[in-house]
Order: structure tokens, then C-alpha cells, then sequence
């Protein structure tokens, strides 16, 4: 059984008409239905983060979207403009969109330039003056000494780079970025994703970016839409998906996180609560109310929403757990606690403070409450 956390409103997005507007979309290849039912709305200068695993059907909404796929049921819409449906399809050509793919997608046979300058020409442009802005973007995006060089002449960052440049030299009215990351090294994917974040908020044009990694989407994101086998499972923002997740398998999609039976005693004044956990009672931060007073629950909790209580006798009372394993990571270090009502995650910043078999109190400061159905990870 699936449990759908509240939904929050859209936070620091204009009111606008919607740029792109997706009702009752339903996509069938080869017989096999891939979308179902999707419904959403993309606003000027929003940047949407579609996150999923291989298969759950990211790619196929970005076709869908881009006029390269037909629904079998449903409609799109760029801004106000009916360009999908069963039936009738809107050419990509004309949707004005600019595309990044994840295999560069760059003409080899063209220089650096005239990859840039081609979608200027397509829509009507003169050669000098294309060829004037591409140069103009191409400095914006420090390429500028690459010109007159060839895609085969470029490194995999150099040639994304080329791509974005082209994307937004088009002066599209949506960007649609298919993971864009995917085929560049550890080092450059994070650098390369803040640049596509920066372009896209200075030239203020909406953008859908799909990605299956999770980090990723919540850097570039102001909200996160998670596809599951073809479904939205949860949309919101980034920290709405990561602290209340709608189901235990988007707990897990955005990191490490434990669940404990308990029950919620009462709900406080300022989002808190007093809980029992182990027959113990604790006042934590809830982050959500969705769950009755004096029932029994499950609580989902992140590693950061505790804290652990060294000494003898400890300061004061918690979970009794045994350190079973110290992960420093330089900036911080992961704990896992051994308890008699499980694992649990635990992290902090800077340097071990404990050693492994030593034992401590845990205490925890913020919990996620779920009806008690939900299921313990395997």
C-alpha cells in the first residue's frame, strides 16, 4: 500500500499562465503502456526536476512533450497552444524548444560556431547576423577560442557545453534537458549542472530536467516531480520530497533514512509533538500531521534528525544502541546503531565522535510519521 504525503503549495512561483500544461497524458510503444494519467503545470522561469529510475518513463514524457511521441490519450499545451493530442501532433520544429541531450547531439560535420548558429538559421536568420549571436553566446559560456573548432576536436564537457550554448541561443520558450550529466565525469557533473542552472535563471525561460540522480535534481531544482513505473508518485519541492515522502520507496530514492514503531501521545504548539519510541517519550519536531493523536505509527527519520549521548551516566535518557560501524566522509561521519528495535542511521558533522562497539544513547530530535501499515525496509 502506497501512502500519498500533503501536497505543498508552489513557493516563490508566479501566478502566471502556465508555460506548459500536461492533462491526462497516456503514453503507449509497442503495446505496453509507459505514462499513465499524467497531470502537471510548468510556470515562467520554474526549473522542474523529473527524478526516476531506468524505465519509470522520464524520457518518454520529455519526447511526449517535445512532439516526438503521440499520446494515446490526453493533451499538451505551450503556453495556451494546443501542440498534443490523440491524433494531432504539432511538429517539434515548431514548438520552439531547446533540447540537451545526453550524447552531446552535435552536428560533426559543423564547426563549434555554426552548431551554435544553425537553429538561428532555421528560424529565418541571416548568416552574419546567426552567426553574430551565436558568437555572443558562445562568449557567455567562455567558448569563444573554440569556434572554429569541430565536435570531434572536443572534449565530452566542452561538447555539452556547445549544446547549451545552442539551446539557448534559440531563445526557446522551454528547455528540456535529458540528463544532461549523464556522460560527463564525477568532476564535471556538478559544475555542469549549476551552469545549466544559472543560464536558465538569468534567461528566466522554464525548464523540465530529467535526471536519476537524486542530488542533482534537488541542486538545479525548485521542484521535484518523481515518476514511478510511469505514474507521479510525488511532486514538490526539494526539501518536501527529502523530510515527507510520500512512500517508503521515495524515503529511499533520496537517501539513507530508518523507520520506527511508535505513537504519536499529542501534537504541540510549533510543529512539535510528544512521542513514544521504546517506551520512551520524547518532544521532536513533526514534520507532518497527517497521522491522529494516540495512535500507533511508524516514524521515518533521516540520519542528521537525531543525535547521539555519550557518557556514563549519560546526560539523559534515550534508545540504548551500539555503534557497529564509522564511516568518515571529511566533512562529516555515518553511524550505524545497533538496537534492540533495529538499525538506525546516524549522522553528523565533522569527526567520529564515538568508536565502533562503543555503547551510546540516541536520541531523536525530528520524525515523519506514517500509519502503521507501512511496511520495514528489507
Amino acid at each position: 500500500m502506497k501512502y500519498v504525503a500533503k501536497q505543498h503549495a508552489r513557493a516563490e512561483i508566479t501566478q502566471a499562465e502556465a508555460i506548459l500544461a500536461v492533462k491526462d497524458l497516456s503514453v503507449t510503444l509497442d503495446q505496453q503502456p509507459v505514462l499513465h494519467e499524467i497531470t502537471f503545470e510548468l510556470y515562467p522561469g520554474e526549473l522542474l526536476a523529473i527524478l526516476g529510475a531506468s524505465g519509470s518513463g522520464k524520457t518518454t514524457l520529455l519526447n511526449t512533450i517535445a512532439g516526438f511521441l503521440a499520446p494515446e490519450k490526453g493533451s499538451i499545451y505551450l503556453a495556451g497552444e494546443l501542440v498534443s493530442q490523440p491524433g494531432a501532433v504539432q511538429a517539434p520544429e515548431k514548438r520552439h524548444l531547446g533540447m540537451v541531450f545526453q550524447s552531446y547531439a552535435l552536428w560533426p560535420h559543423m564547426s563549434v560556431l555554426e552548431n551554435v548558429a544553425f537553429p538561428l538559421r532555421r528560424q529565418g536568420m541571416s548568416k552574419a547576423i546567426s552567426q553574430k549571436q551565436a558568437s555572443t553566446m558562445l562568449a557567455r559560456l567562455d567558448l569563444e577560442a573554440y569556434a572554429t573548432r569541430y565536435p570531434s576536436e572536443l572534449s565530452g564537457g566542452q561538447q555539452q557545453r556547445v549544446g547549451l550554448a545552442r539551446a539557448l541561443a534559440a531563445q526557446p520558450r522551454l528547455f528540456l534537458f535529458d540528463e544532461p550529466t549523464a556522460n560527463l565525469d564525477s568532476a564535471l557533473k556538478a559544475s555542469f549542472a549549476q551552469e545549466i542552472r544559472r543560464q536558465q535563471q538569468e534567461s528566466q525561460v522554464a525548464a523540465l530536467y530529467v535526471t536519476h540522480d537524486v542530488r542533482e535534481a534537488f541542486a538545479v531544482a525548485d521542484r521535484v516531480m518523481i515518476l514511478q513505473s510511469g505514474h507521479i508518485e510525488q511532486l514538490g519541492r526539494p526539501m518536501d520530497i527529502y523530510e515527507c515522502p510520500a512512500t517508503q520507496e521515495i524515503a529511499g530514492l533520496c537517501g539513507l533514512y530508518t523507520l520506527l514503531p511508535g505513537r504519536l501521545e499529542a501534537n504541540l504548539d510549533a510543529g512539535n509533538a510528544e512521542v513514544t519510541i521504546e517506551e520512551q517519550r520524547y518532544t521532536v519536531k513533526l514534520l507532518n500531521k497527517s497521522c491522529q493523536p494516540g495512535s500507533d505509527v511508524v516514524f521515518m527519520l533521516r540520519p542528521e534528525w537525531g543525535e547521539i549521548i555519550t557518557g556514563n551516566p549519560p546526560a539523559r535518557a534515550g534508545i540504548a544502541a551500539t555503534i557497529a560501524r564509522i564511516e568518515y566522509q571529511g566533512s562529516q561521519t555515518e553511524y550505524d546503531l545497533e538496537t534492540t528495535i533495529g538499525k538506525i542511521y546516524y549522522r553528523a558533522l565533522g569527526r567520529p565522535l564515538a568508536q565502533v562497539g562503543q555503547e551510546v544513547q540516541w536520541y531523536p530530535r525530528c520524525l515523519y510519521a506514517y500509519a502503521p501499515t507501512i511496511q520495514e525496509p528489507a
